[in-house]
Parts: C-alpha cells; sequence; structure tokens
C-alpha cells in the first residue's frame, strides 16, 4: 500500500478541500464566520493544488493547441480552469456581501446583484466539481482499493449499491435545495434576496437581507441556530450527493469515450 510523498500530500489536501467545500455550501452547517473564513482559506488551500500539479499545468498549457495533446487532456483543463475561474468569482463576491471579516454594509441594490453573482457562480461550480472527480475516478478508484481491501465481486456490487443511492439521494437534493434555481436563474434575475440565500442555508431565514433594517435582521439569522452533527451530516451528504450525480455522468461518458476511441484503434 505504498504511496510516493508527494501524492500523499495531493490526496490529503484534496480530501480536505471537499468537505471544506461541501460545507460551505449551507453557512449555517456551522456558522457564518467559519463560511467566510474557511472560504478565504480553500482559495489558498486550490493554489497550493494548482501549484502540486503546477508541471501538469503548464505542459498542458504550453501544448493545448497542439495536435498531440489528446482531447481528454484538453477537457480536464478546461474544466479546472473554470473551476479555478469560478472559485475567484465566488470569493470577490463573497468579499462584497461579507458580513464579518469584510463588512462593507452593502445593502442595495449592487450587494443583491454580487449576492446572485456568489449563488450562481457555487452553484456552478459544485457541477464543475463533480465532473472534476469523474474526470479523476480511476485514480480516486486506485487509491480507494489501496486503503479498501474487499473481493473484486464484492466491490463491483458495493459500488453499484452506494452509486444508486448517491444518485438517488443526489437527484433528490437537486430538488429540495436551491440548486438547480441558481444553475438555471439569470444573473440579473428580479427575485428577492430571501431566496437567493436558500441555497446555503436552506430556509427563508435571510429574508432580513430586505427592508430598511435589512443589516441588523440580516445578521440576526446568520448567528441563530447552532453547530449539530445532524446539520453538518445533511450538509455533506446533500451536496456531496449532487457532486456525485455529474461526477458519475462524467466518469461514464469518459469510460464510453475512451472504449470508442480504443475500439477505432484496434479496428
Amino acid at each position: 500500500m505504498y504511496m510516493n510523498k508527494k501524492t500523499a500530500i495531493k490526496v490529503i489536501i484534496d480530501i480536505i478541500m471537499f468537505f471544506m467545500i461541501l460545507l460551505l455550501y449551507k453557512k449555517q452547517a456551522i456558522s457564518l464566520a467559519y463560511h467566510e473564513i474557511s472560504g478565504l482559506i480553500l482559495m489558498a488551500i486550490f493554489i497550493v493544488h494548482i501549484g502540486l500539479n503546477f508541471k501538469w499545468v503548464k505542459n498542458v498549457a504550453t501544448k493545448f493547441f497542439s495536435q498531440n495533446t489528446d482531447l481528454r487532456s484538453k477537457i480536464i483543463y478546461i474544466v479546472d480552469f473554470l473551476l479555478f475561474l469560478g472559485f475567484i468569482i465566488v470569493i470577490i463576491s463573497g468579499i462584497f456581501i461579507s458580513k464579518i471579516v469584510f463588512s462593507l454594509g452593502m445593502e442595495n441594490f449592487l450587494s443583491l446583484s454580487w449576492k446572485m453573482i456568489h449563488f450562481k457562480a457555487a452553484s456552478i461550480c459544485l457541477v464543475l466539481f463533480g465532473i472534476h472527480l469523474g474526470l479523476h475516478a480511476g485514480f480516486i478508484s486506485g487509491i480507494g482499493k489501496k486503503f479498501i481491501k474487499l473481493p473484486r465481486r464484492l466491490s463491483k456490487i458495493v459500488f453499484i449499491v452506494l452509486s444508486c443511492v448517491f444518485i438517488a439521494y443526489g437527484a433528490y437534493s437537486v430538488k429540495t435545495t436551491s440548486f438547480s434555481r441558481y444553475i438555471t436563474s439569470s444573473i440579473t434575475s428580479s427575485q428577492d434576496g430571501g431566496e437567493h440565500m436558500q441555497l446555503q442555508n436552506g430556509s427563508q431565514a435571510s429574508q432580513g437581507y430586505q427592508g430598511q433594517n435589512g443589516q441588523q435582521s440580516g445578521a440576526q439569522s446568520h448567528n441563530s441556530g447552532g453547530i449539530s452533527a445532524g446539520n453538518i451530516f445533511s450538509t455533506i451528504a446533500s451536496y456531496f450527493t449532487i457532486a456525485y450525480l455529474f461526477a458519475f455522468i462524467a466518469a461514464v461518458a469518459d469510460k464510453l469515450i475512451r472504449k470508442a476511441k480504443s475500439k477505432k484503434v484496434t479496428v
């Protein structure tokens, strides 16, 4: 079960990023302070992640338009670039709507626009993150097999059962959270601020953003409730399965394309 140091660091960073990202999709899962601070930390970790893979990034970037670079590598590069760009947009928009770390106090139409951008970008990032995982399914599977030793037939059964559960719950989560609304809505949508907070709050608590006393009541809604294991687990379960849904689609599509390509080569 040997794993070189650099690969082990990559895996650890990926796991940390994964759970941090999931918990960001519901800021009351822990607290608003965690939501804002961990978002900034996550961006730093993501930069480290790119740094550890910089050799590959540089290689693909310099040969992106070359015929020698296969289409799959280009797609992975595009997905990763869009994911990085999405994170930047989420961070910048998060700064403008910050209530604790920066607290710019932008309680106006401009603030609402930044909120819409924030939630839209966050939703797109979740899709891209799922696709990113799906395109690296082989690597993830290989890592998993090093730590979990199961007979091949049993592991296949476990994978099918878990996939069915994750996909079903992911589809349910798409419907029950505001994910589908944000992923399909326009940034210039005129829907109220409370609805736009639903993706992360899962409630209408953010109605406090409306009206003259928006800042005060909004702050109260951010601080309401407390940390609970159930809340954290439900947040991770909901957004993990949504990401898994897109990861599964990407992995299946990647596998089918590879098979079709190998058949053409052998013919």
